[in-house]
């Protein structure tokens, strides 16, 4: 970012406009995040975004020109940042520019890494922090740092990457989002080139703030329509901001795809959420199907066969399906399933909150006489 900085400011000493400079810097970082949202995300197979990370940086063109983008876009708008707060003093401005610096270096190398073929796992969880705190950069320039670029909106938007990247490094599914999230893209294209737009005119924030009427009838409806504005506002767009940032359905039940495959050699029975489940089906031998299971996070097929005798029994997690491609094969492996619990049955003494649970005794025990009625007689 402070090369990017020189350059740009090399280019200022030559006669070029520093507003020019920053106008046109915020205009790249908008174009390198609308771009991987169109000609990566959306523009990639389908079978690159459903098998992870990994297999999406290994997916090309798509992979390689996305991770470049990404990179661009965060230098950019560093690099503006930079030109903006040069000659200017205080704290936050220092850390501002110095979480920026930071932000931009780790999404450089983290890009560039996943570019050039290095270890994904390596290279994506250093973009993915790196652009986390460009964000954070971001909302403190926007909330108080630099004056002319406070805006609630880029202060949202700064916050929003930040969280995006921390739950992006926690996700444990391997699930590949764009990044800031999916609806990411167009917010901040429209705050960076409005921002744009305000350096090249010269643009000052109003110190005022919100101008209430003096007449106090006026004030309780101005304050009345925002507040329910605000409300209304919130109550709509957070459960899309949450399904955004975090990945997550905002509206039904989400599925995934799963290929269930009889590799046994004989008919079995094939239980979906394991053999107490009433809900289970026949399946021939050698026979494939499609199935649909609800995204849970956590998935338990087992299969016995027709007899009942357990033959296959796994655990697997978003991650594991991933990996195996959401195909399972169903072979002969009886270790795998656990010892089913030994019955029991319920004795209820006195009164109905009275209960205890005993094992049934074996033949051998129940001839045993009671130790009580001995010691009576």
């Amino acid at each position: 970012a402070e090369a990017t900085a020189l350059i740009i400011t090399e280019l200022v000493n030559k006669g070029t406009s520093s507003r020019l400079a920053v106008a046109a810097a915020l205009c790249v970082s908008a174009a390198g995040v609308l771009l991987p949202t169109f000609n990566g995300y959306f523009a990639a197979p389908r079978d690159c975004i459903r098998f992870g990370r990994v297999e999406f940086a290994a997916c090309q063109p798509w992979g390689k020109t996305t991770v470049i983008e990404n990179g661009i876009a965060i230098a950019a708008l560093i690099a503006a940042l930079w030109i903006t707060t040069r000659g200017s003093t205080g704290s936050a401005v220092w850390a501002t520019r110095l979480i920026g610096a930071a932000g931009a270096a780790g999404s450089a190398l983290g890009n560039i890494a996943s570019a050039i073929g290095m270890e994904p796992m390596i290279a994506i969880p250093l973009a993915t922090a790196g652009a986390g705190m460009a964000g954070g950069a971001v909302a403190l320039a926007s909330s108080r740092a630099v004056p002319t670029w406070r805006s609630t909106l880029g202060t949202i938007l700064g916050l929003t990457l930040l969280i995006w990247s921390i739950a992006y490094l926690l996700r444990d599914d391997d699930r590949v989002l764009p990044q800031g999230g999916v609806l990411f893209a167009f917010p901040y294209a429209i705050w960076s080139l409005r921002l744009a737009w305000r350096t090249w005119r010269e643009w000052r924030p109003s110190l005022g703030g919100i101008r209430y009427s003096h007449h106090w009838p006026v004030r309780v409806l101005q304050v009345g329509t925002i507040s329910v504005f605000g409300v209304l506002l919130f109550f709509i767009v957070f459960p899309f901001w949450i399904g955004s940032t975090f990945g997550v359905a905002v509206l039904g039940d989400p599925g995934v795809g799963v290929t269930i495959e009889n590799a046994t050699g004989e008919p079995i029975m094939f239980y979906e959420v394991g053999r107490r489940s009433s809900f289970k089906i026949q399946m021939e031998t050698a026979e494939r199907r499609e199935w649909s299971w609800l995204l849970t996070g956590v998935y338990t097929p087992e299969a016995t066969d027709l007899l009942g005798n357990p033959l296959f029994c796994r655990r697997y997690s978003d991650r594991d399906l991933r990996q195996l491609r959401y195909v399972i094969r169903i072979i002969r492996d009886p270790g795998s399933c656990p010892e089913p619990f030994p019955p029991t049955s319920l004795v209820i003494t006195g009164s109905s909150t009275d209960t205890r649970v005993r094992r049934p005794r074996t033949p051998t025990e129940r001839s045993a006489p009671d130790s009580r009625r001995a010691s009576r007689s």
